[in-house]
């Protein structure tokens, strides 16, 4: 598995994980994910590549924006969703992202949970069935 180091941030929330049968169970959704990403970013060119998007990086996680995250792979899996150009960032972590999402209001997309994400995809998912 050949990872940048933002990358590594997200292995190692997944190398985190205590169950070791669910972890077991995200490595391979986590490569498989790996290689979804990478065929994008080779696909579309107006997406920055690896090393573009280092400027971008170095002045969001500067700026102070994402300091109110205390952990820095969130700092970092967040600003990877900026300089991506993600609309929403979608996540379970209620004690290090989403009780801080008020104060990221600032960012250039909508910090949500899994129901709120589903909720809002609701109506449109038996387009993609």
């Amino acid at each position: 598995m050949c990872l940048s180091t933002v990358d590594r941030f997200r292995y190692r929330e997944i190398a985190a994980t205590r169950d070791g049968r669910r972890r077991h169970r995200l490595d391979p959704w986590f490569e498989d994910l790996w290689q979804y990403w990478l065929g994008i970013i080779h696909e579309n060119d107006d997406l920055p590549s690896f090393v573009e998007a280092e400027d971008t990086r170095v002045r969001l996680l500067g700026s102070g924006i994402l300091d109110v995250l205390p952990d820095m792979a969130d700092r970092v899996l967040v600003c990877d969703a900026v300089v991506y150009r993600c609309d929403v960032f979608c996540t379970r972590d209620w004690a290090t992202i989403l009780k801080h999402r008020d104060h990221l209001s600032e960012l250039p997309l909508r910090i949500v949970t899994p129901f709120e994400w589903w909720s809002s995809i609701q109506p449109y998912a038996r387009l993609w069935v």
